[in-house]
């Protein structure tokens, strides 16, 4: 039995959309520009998870896992939301998404037309059928 706590719940803040101007989105398309950091924010969307736990379910190392981690966080999409602790009593960062949904808006944020209250704002960046 360890004397810290190995694990506990995340309990997730709610989280309102996230609006980034089109000018402004370049580390967020960095960041999600390989496959492997898309897994990992799929990943998380279920639940907040260790880089351990996130290198179990993308199927990679947790070095690469940390790397992308790393770029989603520079890029403001996940952020630390707790830290847990491995059978040795290593602490473990727990990450989750930073915001749900992530806009990028096409023009002045300010405008309006971002308002995630607008339908028209969900289709400007929904993929196509």
């Amino acid at each position: 039995m360890s004397a810290f706590p190995i694990r506990g719940s995340v309990e997730e803040p709610d989280r309102d959309p996230t609006v980034v101007a089109l000018e402004d989105a370049g580390a967020v398309f960095e960041a999600l520009g390989s496959e492997t950091a898309r897994e990992i924010v799929s990943a998380l969307s279920d639940e907040p998870l260790s880089p351990a736990d996130l290198a179990d379910r993308t199927g990679t190392s947790v070095q690469n896992v940390h790397y992308h981690l790393d770029r989603l966080t520079d890029g403001g999409v996940v952020e630390v939301v707790d830290t847990w602790y491995s059978s040795r009593g290593v602490e473990m960062d727990v990450y989750a998404l930073a915001a749900e949904p992530v806009v990028v808006c096409v023009g002045d944020p300010a405008d309006g037309a971002a308002d995630s209250s607008d339908p028209a704002a969900g289709r400007a960046l929904a993929p196509s059928d």
